[in-house]
């Protein structure tokens, strides 16, 4: 379709998406392929205003200092580290069963009444620990990086190698093991008198990571 078409066709409950595509040949990765995403764009609220804004982003490369600013809060969207079948008590942490209790330790001592006849989800059961989606929010950032010699440490990050292009600095921590694909978007949850400055960073450690 033309692009008068579409635009005679969109009204007020549109939705309009875009399709995005990573660069995994600027990153320390021994892939070619990339990770393709896609992503709502709600920010505007018309939707032929996000039609208009989606074209002139199509086929250009969108760099982190267009979408964020320093200083600001966002949410980390990522695929948490994977540990595999794992018990009650790494699970949900409950704790061990005395001795001469019963012949296991590592066990819930009692899943429920007779009735209801059946097993609660309350109750904490063995299954599948880590590789779950979690978003974190409220992460801060402290710095948007275009040279990479002024992060990367000796010898690079430890499984993981250096960076090349640019960066983002953040605030706490990041679901994920490393060199795993993360999302970033505006926070959904705004901070009551937050006050948006850029932070002043004194010094970074480049110090080498492998401890040799």
């Amino acid at each position: 379709k033309s692009k008068e078409e579409i635009l005679e066709e969109i009204d007020q409950s549109s939705e309009i998406r875009g399709i995005f595509q990573s660069q995994p040949y600027q990153v320390s990765l021994p892939r070619k392929k990339p990770d393709i995403i896609e992503i709502k764009l709600n920010s505007i609220g018309d939707p032929t205003k996000e039609f208009n804004f989606a074209l002139e982003l199509l086929g250009k490369e969108v760099r982190a200092r267009d979408v964020f600013i320093e200083g600001e809060v966002i949410d980390v969207i990522a695929v948490t580290k994977g540990k595999g079948f794992q018990g009650p008590v790494k699970r949900h942490g409950i704790r061990l069963l005395t001795r001469k209790n019963s012949k296991i330790k590592r066990a819930v001592a009692c899943i429920g009444p007779w009735h209801p006849a059946r097993v609660r989800y309350t109750v904490p059961r063995p299954g599948q620990l880590g590789y779950h989606q979690r978003t974190e929010y409220h992460k801060r950032i402290m710095l948007i990086g275009e040279n990479e010699e002024e992060i990367n440490p000796k010898g690079g990050f430890i499984n993981y190698g250096k960076i090349s292009g640019d960066y983002l600095l953040l605030l706490g921590s990041v679901p994920g093991p490393k060199k795993r694909l993360i999302r970033l978007r505006k926070t959904i949850r705004p901070i009551k008198n937050f006050s948006l400055k850029s932070p002043e960073i004194t010094f970074i450690n480049r110090e080498s990571q492998q401890r040799k």
